[in-house]
């Protein structure tokens, strides 16, 4: 039986260390989602990784893996059409996507961009993306059909 050494850290450094860990883990592509605000049972304020579905795309894509998290969040809501979010954490803006049309659903955040903005930009880009195959591990077709695999996935009836 090895030996075990223990030691005392405070509250701050507790925190310190979940902070460290939590930009690790979110730095290797997971997503964090407050629930807060998104209204899911599973409580306040909790950490989830999501599947990624631009997690492989490199500098060919309209939405590289390093700039972009693209991604679908399972719900359970009979109220919300599948839909997927694009998050550029560079500008701190995120919007939701309809799979079906890759049209705008709804903006969660701005960031640097106007209050008025309805990312025309972003979703030429994303229709363009959804065209290209996807590079998801263990899928075939398009980016739009793993993004509708993903959302049935997340969203058993």
């Amino acid at each position: 039986m090895t030996k075990k050494e223990v030691i005392r850290i405070n509250e701050s450094q507790l925190r310190e260390i979940v902070k460290e860990s939590v930009k690790k883990v979110l730095d290797e592509g997971a997503v964090a989602l407050n629930y807060e605000y998104d209204n899911c049972p599973v409580g306040r304020n909790t950490i989830n990784e999501m599947a990624r579905l631009n997690k492989k795309d490199g500098s060919q894509s309209p939405f590289p893996s390093n700039k972009y998290k693209i991604w679908v969040q399972g719900d359970n809501s009979p109220h919300k059409p599948p839909h997927m979010h694009v998050y550029f954490p560079q500008d701190g803006w995120q919007i939701k996507v309809f799979i079906e049309n890759g049209e705008l659903w709804d903006v969660v955040s701005y960031g640097n961009r106007g209050k008025k903005d309805r990312f025309v930009d972003v979703i030429n880009m994303v229709k363009e993306w959804f065209a290209m195959p996807t590079t998801m591990p263990g899928r075939v077709g398009t980016n739009q059909q793993a993004a509708a695999n993903e959302w049935d996935a997340c969203n058993d009836d």
